[in-house]
């Protein structure tokens, strides 16, 4: 088992897919861009902020 330290290595040495998303309201038509350098986890943020707002 690692320890905290190896663990830490192995993730600053992970790759993540980054760049530039949009997202799009579909009732006005407004478009959100920005970029990332982690993705799955920005998208996943936003993703968790809209489900919270439709309830």
């Amino acid at each position: 088992m690692k320890n905290t330290k190896e663990l830490k290595e192995a993730y600053k040495q992970m790759k993540f897919p980054s760049g530039v998303f949009q997202i799009r309201n579909t009732v006005n038509g407004k478009i959100f861009v920005d970029s990332s350098n982690n993705l799955d986890a920005i998208w996943n943020r936003h993703r968790a902020q809209l489900a919270l707002e439709a309830t």
